[in-house]
């Protein structure tokens, strides 16, 4: 049995630094807890995966989709299903730390689609997701785990918009 916290700070402009992060992870008492940590591809640097493990805080960090982790040799043994598509997920174990892909045709159908000229340079990017975590787990349950972040933006977006509730002070 899982139980899910869903925990927003909110930080002004885009701040995605160490500083922002050590304070976030004070404020939310999540060293230790044995919580699991789930951050945008935003978040991502070697710096931000360096201080999590040193931390020991355990986390779910997607890689951008800039980073030379793509080219890391992953092989894909493993799928399951996910909204009715085919996901082909493989992991691999680099330092302290577990690199995990996920393979989507339908995304890359449609990220092929959106950016026909760009494919050729980003095919071995096209439909894919890579993410960096401490803990070794089962694909599925990672990809899961990092899918349920949705629900966390969905909420928030609707704090934003639907209730205007960021214009409050100015």
């Amino acid at each position: 049995m899982h139980c899910y916290i869903r925990w927003i700070r909110a930080l002004p402009g885009s701040i995605r630094d160490i500083t922002s992060l050590y304070n976030s992870l004070r404020e939310s008492g999540i060293e230790g807890s044995g919580k699991i940590l789930i951050l945008d591809r935003g978040f991502f640097s070697e710096a931000v995966v360096a201080f999590l493990l040193d931390k020991g805080v355990s986390f779910i960090l997607p890689a951008r989709r800039n980073s030379k982790l793509y080219d890391v040799r992953i092989h894909l043994t493993g799928h399951f299903f996910y909204r009715e598509r085919l996901i082909k997920f493989g992991k691999r174990r680099v330092g302290g730390y577990f690199l995990y892909l996920f393979e989507d045709g339908v995304l890359r159908m449609e990220e092929g689609t959106i950016n026909r000229e760009k494919l050729r340079q980003a095919l071995k990017r096209a439909g894919r997701i890579f993410i960096i975590s401490d803990m070794d787990k089962d694909g599925r349950e990672v990809f899961m785990m990092y899918k349920r972040r949705g629900n966390v933006e969905n909420q928030f977006n609707t704090y934003k918009n639907v209730l205007n509730a960021d214009t409050a002070g100015r």
